[in-house]
């Protein structure tokens, strides 16, 4: 019995670790990934065209996952207990949170209301920042927050 298998569409490289996670933007313009090697690549998306456009450095561990804020800004959580929103305009971070106190591990955004979540290995289970012109404000903290 023979497999066939897809060509390759396109290989991106340039993380010198594992990668982790990979994202694309809500317009589909930017793809986003994250990786072991404690930074985040962003590619231009045109099609099945990616342009390397940026790597974002500031973690000081692995990138554990990515979400996108709004066409020009995403988050990235890490092993490092923060949790740093990005601008891709000016290739720098907006907004650093630091009020984890173990491994970050996943987020997600709410563009409704603003709100971007966060999970964590240090039992608060749900972080909740509002984001608003570039203001954080920390909602839930609680060791006892139950769903």
């Amino acid at each position: 019995m023979t497999t066939k298998t897809k060509p390759e569409i396109l290989t991106l490289t340039g993380h010198t670790g594992s990668v982790s996670v990979v994202r694309f933007s809500p317009n589909g313009k930017w793809l986003s990934t994250g990786a072991s090697d404690k930074t985040v690549r962003v590619y231009s998306c045109e099609g099945e065209v990616f342009t390397f456009k940026h790597t974002f450095v500031g973690h000081k561990a692995g990138i554990n996952d990515l979400v996108w804020i709004n066409a020009s800004e995403f988050a990235s959580a890490s092993d490092d207990l923060s949790i740093i929103v990005w601008n891709i305009a000016n290739k720098s971070a907006k907004i650093s949170l630091t009020e984890h106190t173990d491994v970050v591990l996943t987020l997600d955004y709410n563009s409704k209301n603003g709100l971007l979540a966060s999970g964590s290995f240090d039992l608060t289970g749900f972080g909740s920042f509002t984001l608003r012109k570039g203001i954080r404000v920390p909602h839930s903290t609680s060791h006892e927050r139950t769903f």
